[in-house]
């Protein structure tokens, strides 16, 4: 048997009996405890003061403190900030992710999405993650920060560095990823410096905008500190969410069908995929002062680790909550983006790209189905961040490409896991481990639906 919530296979087990017990449940392999139940993960997201978010970017290590210090920010992402800093810098970047001002993006996105499918709609068969998921988010965050879209995949690979261990694409050490982060800050200094000049229609412009306004003040190593965690969350957890949500749809006898009906069958399809199992798995905090939760004490010092992923499988609040309703009504929120202070800034734009990543493999690949059993599919180790590593799907080719692609209006020219340290695999946390474990569920095939598909089991 297996330590609690150290088995991918097991996750929503290990966290069903935690949700069943009296107060937390202390985990050995994280070195934390474990919220598990939604109101108590909701109660503690709300009290940023009490709960900080500082573990969630955890000090580098040497050699790499040393080696960044003062090119590469040490709190390279909004998560590691606290207030008031945490929402100084997020009102710079804040009303950027408005869902109405994102829209302008959609059609670049539909554009480079069928870009990419050409590359491969008449092989029948390609690994999506590797050829579509990562590389579209890759791509969309970049241009929408406003950097060169032809340097996506370094700055991929720079950005891998934060993995760590968890990187299952860039084959390289550790020292030559940590070179391509730097060289890549170096690059992000430059387009300031550009767009402090020359203002176009992205991220950095804008923010530029805001400080000029006096709307938000910050230092310009402040600035930089901005984009890389952004874009790094950007195009992981969205890869991510794709990857698992095509896998429990295309399992599922009709499932897939009923979510591409229509923009909105997908728009609701994308929820209810978010809170059965999104692309994070919780987050850490560390109590700021003596306090209790869940009904147990905790002291100043103390390490949790809010369960996101169990709080929306909370049977207290989710009618049927480990099956996949795709008519699912919303009475109280999924926490696949979080919630509070620290919810994910970049939500807007995940729902955007994924509905349209959703339409346009619709469009180009008939008869989609999975390669590799869902039984057989691997995950990566638990941690923070949750998917599978490659997605092995089979199509009809021969299907004629569309004539030409939606519009709506112009935009601009032009990567939720979080930031992870390399660290040694003997971390106290158990995190940093190098390991990959498997995990597998049982099957989902050979039940009718309609638009509610329940799942027999936990996955």
């Amino acid at each position: 048997m297996s330590c609690p919530f150290t088995d991918p296979r097991a996750l929503f087990g290990d966290l069903a009996e935690a949700r069943s017990r009296p107060g937390l449940t202390w985990s050995e392999s994280m070195g934390r405890y474990v919220v598990s139940r939604y109101g108590d993960i909701v109660e503690a997201l709300h009290q940023p003061e009490v709960f900080s978010s500082r573990p969630a970017v955890p000090e580098l290590p040497s050699p790499w403190r040393e080696r960044f210090a003062g090119r590469v920010p040490d709190r390279g992402t909004l998560l590691g900030h606290d207030n008031p800093d945490h929402d100084r810098l997020r009102a710079a970047v804040n009303t950027f992710f408005m869902p109405r001002r994102l829209a302008r993006f959609e059609p670049w996105i539909e554009r480079n999405a069928h870009a990419l499918i050409d590359e491969f709609a008449d092989r029948g068969e390609i690994e999506l993650k590797r050829h579509f998921a990562l590389p579209l988010p890759l791509r969309t965050i970049a241009h929408i920060v406003g950097l060169d879209v032809d340097k996506a995949d370094w700055i991929g690979f720079a950005l891998a560095f934060f993995l760590g261990p968890k990187d299952t694409h860039y084959r390289a050490s550790p020292e030559e990823k940590a070179d391509a982060l730097l060289e890549l800050h170096e690059h992000i200094r430059e387009v300031m410096a550009d767009r402090r000049r020359d203002r176009r229609d992205d991220l950095i412009s804008h923010v530029w905008n805001v400080r000029d306004s006096g709307e938000a003040e910050m230092t310009d190593f402040e600035m930089l500190s901005l984009f890389p965690g952004l874009m790094l969350a950007g195009h992981e957890t969205s890869s991510n969410l794709l990857c698992t949500g095509l896998a429990h749809l295309l399992s599922r006898d009709g499932a897939y069908e009923a979510a591409q009906h229509d923009d909105a069958s997908r728009a609701r399809a994308l929820e209810e995929l978010l809170r059965y199992e999104s692309a994070i798995t919780g987050m850490p905090r560390v109590v700021t002062r003596d306090t209790e939760l869940g009904g147990t004490r905790l002291r100043a010092g103390d390490e949790v680790f809010l369960a996101y992923a169990s709080g929306s499988r909370d049977g207290s609040v989710f009618d049927n909550p480990d099956g996949v309703l795709l008519d699912r009504g919303f009475e109280r929120p999924h926490l696949g983006f979080g919630q509070g202070v620290h919810a994910c800034l970049g939500a807007p734009l995940a729902r955007l790209l994924l509905k349209t990543e959703l339409r346009v493999i619709h469009e180009r690949l008939p008869g989609l189905r999975l390669a590799t059993p869902y039984d057989e599919l691997e995950y990566g180790p638990v941690g923070e961040g949750r998917g599978v590593p490659e997605l092995l799907v089979r199509w009809n080719p021969g299907g004629p490409r569309p004539a030409r692609v939606r519009t709506r209006h112009g935009c601009g020219p032009g990567r939720a896991s979080r930031p992870w340290w390399p660290a040694s695999p003997s971390s106290p946390t158990g995190w940093s481990s190098w390991s990959s474990p498997r995990w597998t569920a049982g099957s989902r095939r050979g039940r009718p639906v309609r638009t509610s598909i329940s799942g027999s089991r936990p996955a």
